[in-house]
C-alpha cells in the first residue's frame, strides 16, 4: 500500500470515528431528553414552576410567559426573574409583556385588555395586582372585587394556561395614605387575595413576605432615600421570594 492510499485509509477511518461519535452523542442527547419527559410525566402533578416550564418546552420546543397588569416590565427585578426562568428551560422561551403599570381593575376591565392576552394563549400568565392604582382611583372595595373577578375569570377561561397572581411588593410611602373611603392600598389588596381564594386561583404572597423578612431591618433598608424605589437589597429581596416560590409545587 503506497502512501497516498495509506493517507486515504487514515482519512476514511477519522471520518467513520467522528461519524460514530456524533451518532454516539445524539443519541444519548436523545436519551436524555426522554429520560427528562418521562421523569416529569412520572410526576406531573407536583411540579413547580420551574419543571412545568422546563417540561413543556421539551415536549412542545417552546413555552410562552407573559407578564399581564400592574407589572413595569423594565423593572430591574422583572429582568432578572426572566433570566431564572430562561436558566430553567431547556428549550426555547418567549416572554410577551401585556402589561399596563399604574392602571386600575376597572381600566384593565373596561378596555377589555384580557381579549389580545387570550388570544395568544400563554403557557403561564403572570398577573401583577393593581392594588395601589384601584386605590388612586378611589373605587370601593366590592368594584374592585367586581372588576377583578371578571379579569380572573376570563384570564382562568384559558384551559391549558398556568394564572399566576403576583402581590405587589410594599409601597413604602403609601402605607397609611388614605383615599376618600379611609382606605389604603393594603385594603384593596386584601380584597384581590380574597378573589384570588375564591376562584382557587394561585397567588404569590410577595408583599406579606416582603414585610416579613424585612420586619427586623424596618421597610426602609430596601427602598431609596425617597422611599419610592427599590434599592438593590430590595430587588434582590423580590427576586429571592418569586424564586424560591417557584421552586415549589404549583
Amino acid at each position: 500500500m503506497d502512501n497516498n492510499q495509506l493517507l486515504i485509509v487514515e482519512e476514511a477511518t477519522d471520518d467513520e470515528t467522528e461519524a460514530d461519535q456524533s451518532s454516539q452523542y445524539n443519541e444519548t442527547e436523545t436519551d436524555s431528553l426522554s429520560h427528562s419527559i418521562e421523569e416529569y410525566e412520572s410526576r406531573i402533578d407536583s411540579l413547580s414552576l420551574y419543571e412545568t416550564l422546563d417540561y413543556l418546552s421539551l415536549t412542545n420546543e417552546d413555552v410562552t410567559v407573559a407578564y399581564y397588569g400592574d407589572i413595569d416590565a423594565e423593572a430591574e427585578w422583572v429582568s432578572l426573574v426572566n433570566n431564572y426562568l430562561n436558566t430553567a428551560v431547556s428549550g426555547n422561551l418567549t416572554i410577551s409583556n401585556f402589561t399596563y403599570p399604574q392602571e386600575d381593575t376597572y381600566e384593565l376591565y373596561i378596555q377589555q385588555t384580557t381579549q389580545s392576552l387570550t388570544s395568544e394563549n400563554p403557557d403561564v400568565i403572570f398577573y401583577g395586582l393593581p392594588a395601589l392604582p384601584d386605590k388612586i382611583r378611589d373605587i370601593g372595595l366590592a368594584e374592585t372585587e367586581q372588576y377583578m373577578t371578571a379579569l380572573v375569570s376570563q384570564l382562568n377561561d384559558l384551559d391549558t394556561t398556568e394564572l399566576i397572581l403576583i402581590e405587589p411588593y410594599p409601597i413604602v410611602n403609601e402605607i397609611n395614605q388614605l383615599n376618600s373611603r379611609s382606605l389604603d392600598y393594603r385594603s384593596y389588596l386584601g380584597r384581590m387575595q380574597q378573589v384570588a381564594s375564591e376562584l382557587a386561583v394561585p397567588i404569590i404572597p410577595l408583599h406579606d413576605e416582603f414585610t416579613s423578612r424585612t420586619e427586623e431591618s424596618g421597610l426602609e433598608a430596601f427602598y431609596t432615600e425617597d422611599n419610592t424605589q427599590l434599592n438593590q437589597e430590595g430587588v434582590e429581596l423580590v427576586v429571592t421570594i418569586l424564586d424560591e416560590w417557584f421552586q415549589q409545587d404549583l
